[in-house]
């Protein structure tokens, strides 16, 4: 049906606050894994589309620096002395729906000529519309299922969490990616304070699940603006202390 290497999946997103007010939710979303070599082409169609307008899109402008994909990449692994060969790199990301949507986090998965997981780039987003990236590696080594990496919280990216503490990034994925996860926690001293995970599940778009995605995805833009704000509120309401942005 996309006629483009882009997979769509069924996400789920569960989200946990451990310290100091316990706090949880759990939602569904649509997530699409694309291919590097794709994001450099206006195609598609009034259903999906790349770097053109449709009911779900995705451009290549809303990643990166806002030029060319693999540029932007090439130059991101170099500049963290990344130097081993990669045979295929795929954007893990939130598409928009008719143009609209917010993308908290993409995830891009660069693999070798053996399939095997390399580095995994990943561009976190606020809603101040400022960007952070976080690259993980091992040099030469490939990167585990649930393998741990750690790196420092220096980005604001909610009003009620403080710009401290480390991230430890785990990623599971199998051979065809039917199913891939990537889990952050944040930890600050002794404490995780949050736990969230993203899991997807590829949808095959030859069946009569592929036009009931295509339906029920029209509303997704004016959830998710609900869901952020009713999450605040539930927060505010705990007690949690609101953090100002410096």
């Amino acid at each position: 049906m996309l006629g483009i290497e882009c997979y769509p999946y069924h996400a789920t997103i569960i989200h946990k606050r451990k310290h100091p007010k316990k706090h949880e939710f759990r939602y569904h979303s649509l997530q699409f894994s694309v291919e590097v070599g794709q994001l450099d082409k206006v195609q598609g169609n009034v259903f999906f589309a790349i770097n053109r307008k449709a009911l779900i899109s995705i451009n290549q402008k809303d990643y990166g620096n806002g030029g060319d994909a693999r540029k932007w990449l090439r130059k991101c692994l170099l500049s963290n002395g990344f130097e081993q060969h990669i045979e295929k790199i795929y954007l893990s990301t939130f598409p928009k729906i008719l143009g609209i949507g917010f993308n908290p986090v993409s995830f891009w998965y660069c693999f070798d000529k053996n399939k095997q997981l390399m580095a995994v780039i990943a561009e976190v987003n606020n809603t101040f519309s400022e960007r952070k990236i976080y690259f993980i590696s091992k040099g030469d080594e490939p990167i585990l299922n649930g393998e741990s990496f750690e790196l420092p919280k220096d980005f604001y990216v909610s009003p009620f969490i403080e710009v401290s503490g480390l991230y430890s990034f785990r990623f599971y994925t199998n051979t065809d990616a039917a199913v891939q996860m990537a889990r952050i926690e944040l930890k600050q001293g002794e404490n995780t304070l949050i736990s969230t995970s993203i899991s997807g599940k590829k949808i095959n778009m030859n069946s009569i699940s592929g036009l009931k995605l295509f339906i029920s995805v029209l509303f997704l833009p004016v959830i998710t603006l609900i869901r952020i704000n009713v999450q605040a509120a539930k927060l505010w309401l705990k007690g949690i202390k609101l953090v100002k942005k410096e």
